[in-house]
């Protein structure tokens, strides 16, 4: 998708996989740097996107004492559609999010789950 005023989605046939869709990664890029203050940009997402396939391929993930923006620590725990569903609905698609094509994207597991 692009970011500019109008947005618009170059493929009308692909399927949104951007945050709030059913397919958005729910690990915050915020709360990611938070825990690696020192990375970079693509730094941080990288391990958004790891962790994001490890999500996506287990269908949860849990970390007991996650330190979420702003030092707060706590337990977080996530859930996401299991290997089937991400197969049936999204192989042979393409998919749409936001995150720019030189950056690492959680779109980027979620295809070769659903393709393999």
């Amino acid at each position: 998708m692009t970011r500019q005023h109008p947005w618009r989605l170059e493929n009308p046939d692909a399927i949104i996989v951007a945050r709030p869709s059913r397919w958005g990664n729910p690990i915050l890029l915020s709360d990611v740097g938070g825990q690696y203050p020192s990375l970079d940009e693509r730094g941080i997402a990288t391990l958004v996107v790891r962790d994001f396939e490890v999500l996506a391929r287990r269908g949860r993930l849990s970390f007991p004492n996650w330190r979420f923006l702003g030092g707060e620590r706590g337990p977080v725990a996530w859930v996401y559609p299991s290997v089937e569903e991400i197969r049936e609905t999204l192989a042979g698609h393409d998919l749409a999010c936001w995150c720019g094509l030189d950056m690492p994207c959680h779109g980027d597991p979620l295809l070769e789950i659903a393709n393999s």
